[in-house]
């Protein structure tokens, strides 16, 4: 999922913001000594590590950059003004404790019965586009406007955990990276003794529709304690990592490599394949790959250097073993990471558009098939007629925003 309007938003928010007033950063626990880092986990408690206020914005700011996004009918939902406070918290990779970091939004409403709503972010190639990089362009602080207590994690890989390559794709962690996240703000509620219902929903775009299905999944297994799962969004996320990959290789063209050269690295240095890039890759792109993937190029920049014809992109033996299904390790990382149906407890919605150019629309179709196969009742799908990767957030956000205030009444 891109940014509300990204350009429009950051220029609008750097006027805005140039005059908030900055409070001093809130220690909640004493920052880990280097040796407890990296270390097995042993105890999922505390998750709360610290808290930094960003900035306040009233409702009428709200109002304006709404109006200024494109999100016009969406300001006559806005009735509170919103602090947001960057948040670090204790998460693990592949059993390691490692500090994340995320956002929260808090609207100016005392109100019992404002719940929680957890924003899975897309596909972030440069470092600088998380979530905390960006505090004042959170497409979640106009969900915070309307009454909800607004989360969106950066995700492993970013802001304080920036030091890592972003697991993407990657099932545990992503679900880790929400729950963990979610749980720290709990003990931030908590610590502040700030009112809530007790009710959380979840909702994502693109590898933001991943992560929510994973952590939906896992907190299904282990619920949160106290929290109720009311509601799921999820949009064009490649959940059916095999069938998707195996149906982009078959067709030689994939307009969008970048996406394919960030999972291929991601699991590399994830499963410690410690393969170099020239394995994957035809040598002129294997010598561009380390630089164009350090975190500081956008999807488009990588896209650039590469080539969308698979055929001259790979590495003609890799290529070879990727049509053919005999790439062992890949196929064992991607199988190992699909997100297959199950028969859920609480409701969830799918979202795709039907001319999805970089998330082939098969792939939400196989997957709700396969939470209809494991008996599961209250899921439904929600194709968007027409609709790009980049053209079918919006559809989807207002979508699910009505759904999720109705579901927050019950």
């Amino acid at each position: 999922m891109k940014k509300i309007n990204g350009y429009i938003l950051s220029f609008f928010f750097i006027a805005l913001f140039s005059t908030s007033c900055k409070k001093a950063d809130k220690a909640v626990a004493e920052l880990p000594t280097p040796s407890t880092i990296n270390q097995p986990v042993s105890t999922p408690e505390p998750k709360l590590l610290s808290v930094s206020y960003q900035s306040h914005s009233t409702k009428e700011m709200l109002i304006s950059l709404a109006q200024l996004s494109g999100y016009g009918a969406f300001s006559t939902n806005i009735k509170y003004g919103i602090n947001t406070y960057i948040v670090k918290y204790y998460t693990s990779l592949k059993g390691k404790k490692i500090i994340a970091s995320g956002l929260v939004h808090i609207p100016d409403t005392s109100s019992a019965q404002t719940c929680l709503i957890s924003l899975q972010h897309g596909t972030t190639f440069k470092k600088t586009e998380a979530p905390t990089a960006n505090p004042s362009t959170s497409p979640s602080a106009l969900l915070a406007s309307t009454g909800y207590i607004a989360l969106e994690p950066d995700f492993i890989g970013y802001g304080s955990s920036s030091d890592i390559f972003h697991p993407y794709y990657d099932k545990q962690s992503s679900a880790d990276a929400v729950i963990d996240f979610i749980s720290a703000i709990k003990e931030l509620l908590a610590q502040d003794s700030i009112p809530y219902k007790k009710s959380l929903f979840m909702a994502g775009y693109s590898e933001g529709g991943y992560v929510t299905l994973a952590a939906f999944e896992e907190i299904e297994k282990h619920p949160i304690d106290s929290l109720t799962l009311k509601g799921v969004a999820a949009g064009a996320g490649g959940y059916d990592l095999k069938g998707m990959l195996g149906e982009i290789a078959d067709t030689s063209y994939y307009p969008y490599p970048a996406y394919l050269a960030f999972i291929l690295e991601a699991f590399n240095k994830t499963y410690q394949w410690n393969k170099p890039f020239s394995y994957f890759y035809a040598p002129s792109y294997a010598s561009k790959l380390p630089n164009l993937l350090d975190g500081t190029h956008s999807g488009s920049e990588i896209n650039a250097n590469l080539s969308t014809n698979l055929d001259t992109l790979f590495n003609p033996v890799f290529y070879a073993k990727l049509k053919s299904g005999q790439a062992t390790n890949l196929n064992n990382a991607l199988a190992k990471n699909t997100i297959t149906g199950w028969n859920t407890k609480a409701p969830l919605r799918l979202y795709h558009g039907t001319n999805d150019e970089i998330v082939p629309y098969s792939n939400t179709v196989t997957t709700y098939n396969t939470f209809l196969s494991a008996g599961a009742d209250n899921v439904s799908f929600h194709e968007i007629p027409s609709g790009t990767h980049g053209s079918s957030f919006v559809p989807m956000l207002a979508n699910f925003f009505l759904w999720f205030n109705t579901l927050k009444e019950q």
